[in-house]
């Protein structure tokens, strides 16, 4: 699926699977109980899925009426429709996308942290090339 979703949003494959790493991994396994990469999961900001999509990009109210969004499919297309949508709004800049990805498009300076959670995924995206 997220070869998939790629290809249909023009999206480098390596690197939409490194975002889903940092967002599956990183963060679902301190707010999943059974575990990292589970449909049903919920951030504590209201992202959800595979790809911690925000439920708002899935035309619901809140996260708890979304249940379009743990469709890991939807869910998978979806991110990568965002992340194709904010690395274009960024003039491809990848890591301004990424940033984006995670804190949202519309800063100007964007959080530290969110810097290096667009640094993090692009060196996980770089561990991928290397090993091809």
């Amino acid at each position: 699926m997220i070869l998939e979703a790629s290809e249909r949003y023009g999206v480098d494959p390596n690197l939409y699977a490194s975002l889903i790493k940092k967002e599956s991994w990183t963060y679902l396994t301190a707010i999943c109980p059974d575990g990292p990469v589970l449909p049903s999961c919920t951030s504590y900001r209201g992202a959800l899925g595979i790809a911690q999509v925000m439920y708002f990009h899935f035309g619901c109210e809140s996260p708890d009426d979304c249940e379009v969004g743990r469709d890991p499919r939807t869910n998978i297309f979806k991110g990568a429709e965002i992340l194709a949508d904010y690395i274009s709004q960024k003039g491809g800049d990848w890591r301004i996308g990424l940033a984006s990805y995670n804190a949202g498009p519309n800063w100007i300076d964007f959080p530290t942290d969110s810097l290096n959670y667009a640094d993090q995924v692009l060196a996980w995206y770089q561990e991928t090339k290397n090993d091809q």
